[in-house]
This record gives structure tokens, C-alpha cells and sequence, in this order.
């Protein structure tokens, strides 16, 4: 009982220590992805209201260039902050259907947002 209770356990903390490591990724990956916005802003960062506006209009530029039913996942679920079963409903489709349809939109919104922002990291 007491091995089944082990395993079970370090099962769990390796679980959070991968979720923690993807979010660790995920959030230097936005960073990055974000570094050419504050490097045309000046030595301000964007956090405070007066400099979120020129993110602003840089992701409404770059959904602008994207499919329209990408940018209307994109629009729901992150602009919105809309659950993934809403989004879903939203558009008639399944659930396991709209998560295919985020993470296409997530790429495609990606691949043009460093096509008009590249990186430092991404330059030879």
C-alpha cells in the first residue's frame, strides 16, 4: 500500500515539475516573442497602461493577417478568455475540433507576428 502511495506521489510532483518547466518555456518563448515591441518602445516595458497600446495594435495588425476563423479561435479564447467548451459551442464545432483549431491558430499567429517582429534570437 505504502509503494502504491510512493509511486503515486512522486508521479504527481514529476507531473507538476514538467507543468512548471512548460510554463518556464512558455513564458521566455512570450518574452521573446515580445522582445522587438520593447526594443521600438524605448527602455520601458509594456506593463503599465499607456504602453500596452502599441501591443495592442501590433497584435490587432498581426491577427488582421491571419485566417479569419483563426483569428476568431484566437479572439474567443485568448481576447476574450472564454472557456475552451464555450469557444467551441461558439462555433459549432467539438471540443477536441476547437483545441485543433487553437493550436493552428496559435502557430499561424506565431509565424506571422515573427515575420513582422523577429527576434534577436531568430537573426544570424
Amino acid at each position: 500500500m505504502w509503494g502504491w502511495l510512493a509511486t503515486l506521489a512522486i508521479n504527481k510532483a514529476n507531473d507538476q515539475f514538467r507543468a512548471q518547466a512548460r510554463r518556464g518555456r512558455a513564458l521566455s518563448s512570450y518574452q521573446a516573442l515580445l522582445e522587438p515591441l520593447w526594443q521600438e518602445a524605448g527602455p520601458a516595458r509594456p506593463d503599465e497602461a499607456h504602453e500596452r497600446e502599441p501591443l495592442k495594435r501590433a497584435v490587432a495588425a498581426v491577427l488582421e493577417t491571419i485566417n479569419p476563423r483563426y483569428r476568431q479561435v484566437l479572439e474567443l479564447r485568448i481576447l476574450q478568455d472564454r472557456p475552451r467548451v464555450e469557444c467551441a459551442g461558439a462555433l459549432s464545432v467539438t471540443l477536441a475540433t476547437f483545441d485543433v483549431l487553437l493550436l493552428r491558430a496559435l502557430r499561424a499567429f506565431r509565424a506571422r507576428w515573427q515575420e513582422r517582429y523577429p527576434s534577436r534570437e531568430a537573426s544570424p
